[in-house]
């Protein structure tokens, strides 16, 4: 396996000059946000979403949209409390 096939699959990325930078802020953000769909994983939705919400804002500011990242964690709630794949992987609509 070559060195960038390697930090391709870690998510790690490599420039020209054979130095590594950081993965950019919405691949980290969404490991960092991980923890919250455990935490919450037993609240209300609307529980959830203000939680993220917030961690999102104060993460990145008011400039980022967290569509994305409510829908990761929901992802992930819905796994943990069981549910089908097939239910997991449907569409999801935003409130």
């Amino acid at each position: 396996m070559s060195i960038n096939l390697a930090a391709e699959s870690l998510a790690v990325i490599t420039d020209e000059n054979i130095y590594t930078t950081q993965p950019s802020p919405p691949v980290a953000a969404l490991l960092r946000i991980s923890p919250i769909a455990y935490f919450y994983s037993n609240h209300s939705p609307s529980v959830l979403i203000e939680v993220i919400t917030h961690y999102v804002r104060a993460m990145f500011g008011q400039e980022i949209s967290i569509e994305n990242f409510v829908i990761y964690v929901e992802l992930l709630v819905n796994a943990l409390n069981g549910r089908a794949k097939e239910k997991i992987l449907q569409p999801m609509q935003i409130p």
